[in-house]
């Protein structure tokens, strides 16, 4: 049996939640998903979600892929701009944020939250 990757070594993170997120980022690899980054959000008490995964897509329709790709995993509670530069899908204590990258620079989410721990998937651990 294969060992799956753990992206989040060194993160103090319940165990069903660790493998949520590995997979939802081995989700986003599978669809050639780039610069991923995973924040935690439980330090900072927002009650909106336990963490955000933050990704690129080149256009509207890789990030179209990637989504539906994810959905095929799992159905979201909610997805916001499917056919957008823009797709939000929300796990309920995960939201996974994908974006063209012009998008990500301009609302810079990662910016937004500097206070919370964030962790970069780096792409050669991804390999």
């Amino acid at each position: 049996m294969e060992d799956k990757k753990d992206y989040l070594t060194g993160w103090s993170i319940p165990e069903k939640q660790r493998q949520k997120l590995n997979r939802f980022i081995e989700l986003i690899l599978d669809r050639n998903g780039q610069s991923i980054v995973v924040i935690d959000l439980r330090p900072m008490r927002t009650g909106l979600a336990d963490f955000f995964i933050i990704a690129e897509g080149f256009t509207e329709d890789h990030l179209e892929a990637i989504a539906l790709h994810m959905e095929n995993f799992m159905d979201p509670l909610h997805e916001e701009g499917l056919r957008s530069k823009w797709v939000a899908l929300d796990y309920f204590d995960i939201i996974v944020h994908l974006m063209t990258p012009d998008y990500r620079k301009h609302y810079d989410l990662e910016g937004l939250w500097a206070g919370a721990p964030q962790k970069k998937v780096e792409m050669e651990e991804a390999g």
